[in-house]
């Protein structure tokens, strides 16, 4: 029944003529359209489209060709390229002259292909490709190697007071404790003894 539908469907989108050749550009057309209309009805090719270049068909082959009844079968890669990387799913499509309305009819299943991009982005999330391509940085904008929404911690504020001493000086620039001209300890992380120290 599915097949049936697919014909009757297709045969409003062709043209005229009884060339049944595999290769013609108006019959390649159709058939990428079929597929296309069949995948434009679900969210996840929606979603998919970012990492998708327009689909071709190509390495065209007639497997079989009946010049009496002007019918043809052909194979054919479609052809895209998907993250980055080129792939190619084959086809299967049927041309067939129909004489009462001097029009050619394109059939084929579009399950084919359906299934085989739901595998591969469920295997495979899609990733916005151009954007890397225009030079774009597409990863999340975290600072420095820290983990999104954990907090930063703070730098230990660095006191005012002044070093007693040269030694004192050279402790806090190597942010070691070190004591201050009243006696007071200041430690790496902020904290200080609070009274003098002897």
């Amino acid at each position: 029944m599915r097949n049936l539908i697919v014909i009757l469907i297709v045969t409003a989108l062709t043209g005229c003529g009884s060339d049944i050749d595999c290769n013609d550009d108006n019959f390649k057309a159709i058939a990428l359209q079929l597929i296309q209309n069949k995948l434009e009805n679900v969210a996840w090719y929606r979603e998919m489209k970012i990492a998708l270049s327009p689909p071709t068909l190509v390495d065209i082959q007639t497997t079989s060709k009946n010049e009496e009844i002007k019918q043809s079968t052909c194979k054919a890669n479609y052809s895209f390229e998907y993250n980055g990387r080129q792939r190619n799913i084959p086809i299967e499509y049927s041309l067939s002259y129909l004489q009462d309305s001097d029009k050619t009819n394109v059939s084929l299943d579009p399950d084919v292909i359906f299934k085989t991009l739901f595998v591969m982005v469920m295997a495979e999330r899609p990733q916005n490709v151009q954007s890397r391509k225009e030079g774009s940085d597409v990863r999340p904008k975290t600072q420095s190697s820290v983990a999104p929404n954990l907090p930063i911690p703070a730098k230990a504020p660095q006191s005012e007071a002044e070093p007693n001493g040269e030694e004192e000086a050279s402790n806090k620039r190597q942010n070691k404790s070190w004591q201050d001209t009243n006696g007071i300890i200041h430690n790496p992380d902020g904290t200080t003894s609070g009274r003098p120290v002897d």
